[in-house]
């Protein structure tokens, strides 16, 4: 089986490398469910982070943190503003 091709905007469960998806995995399951962004939302949200020029690998430059992380918490926000998600 072939490696996926390296690409910069991908979200952590499009990568290889599956220790970080397992974290990400990990800290989801954690999140009380009154927390958790329904399906719907957490997939709309990725979708701008996709397009975002500031995904790197996963992970958000203007934050630090993981796109698939920050997205779930329904409190959550794009730290470019609410405009975005």
């Amino acid at each position: 089986m072939s490696a996926k091709p390296f690409c910069v905007r991908c979200l952590i469960r499009e990568m290889t490398d599956r220790d970080a998806l397992a974290q990400i995995r990990k800290y989801q399951s954690q999140v009380p469910d009154h927390e958790k962004a329904d399906d719907e939302l957490y997939e709309e949200r990725l979708t701008v982070c996709k397009e975002c020029k500031y995904l790197h690998l996963g992970t958000c430059l203007k934050c630090g943190g993981y796109a698939e992380a920050r997205a779930y918490r329904t409190a959550q926000h794009c730290p470019l503003g609410e405009q975005m998600w």
